[in-house]
């Protein structure tokens, strides 16, 4: 006999960013949201890529501009090696048409620019919350993005 499933209550999140300032304000940022537990900060993506190995977190926040291995290419190892980690990244130098290109190409699910991450992160995450079956907050808007899977991923 199966166990019943539990519904989600929370979802685990690691934050990815080299500027540990950036990572504390995003920490602190979050600190209030109920469907969210921020669960470790790393530096680089060649830590977040062994983190996601041994956590199993359910959200990455990734910057895009990191020493030894950047976002882009730990998203891609994350998004093959855990599917089921949805991925966001932040970028502070990449905007527009371009990020969402790169969101698609890594598997990311959706991305938020660095000027505009105190406006818009906590909705974003709200509404990958909702997608995951937990309770979000009220003004949690429907990401349109998908994951895009590419050939080689």
């Amino acid at each position: 006999m199966m166990p019943p499933k539990v519904a989600l209550t929370s979802l685990r999140a690691v934050l990815v960013d080299d500027d540990e300032l950036f990572a504390e304000s995003l920490a602190a940022l979050l600190a209030d949201e109920d469907e969210l537990d921020v669960i470790g900060w790393v530096s680089d993506g060649a830590d977040a890529v062994d983190f996601v190995a041994c956590e199993h977190p359910d959200i990455v926040v990734m910057d895009l501009a990191m020493p030894r291995m950047n976002g882009i290419e730990a998203a891609r190892i994350i998004s093959r090696q855990a599917p089921e980690t949805r991925i966001i990244l932040l970028s502070g130098s990449i905007l527009g048409d371009r990020l969402e290109e790169l969101a698609g190409e890594t598997g990311a699910i959706a991305y938020v620019s660095k000027a505009r991450v105190a406006i818009d992160l906590v909705p974003t995450l709200r509404a990958v919350a909702a997608q995951s079956g937990v309770t979000a907050g009220p003004s949690a808007p429907a990401f349109e993005g998908e994951r895009v899977r590419h050939p080689g991923q």
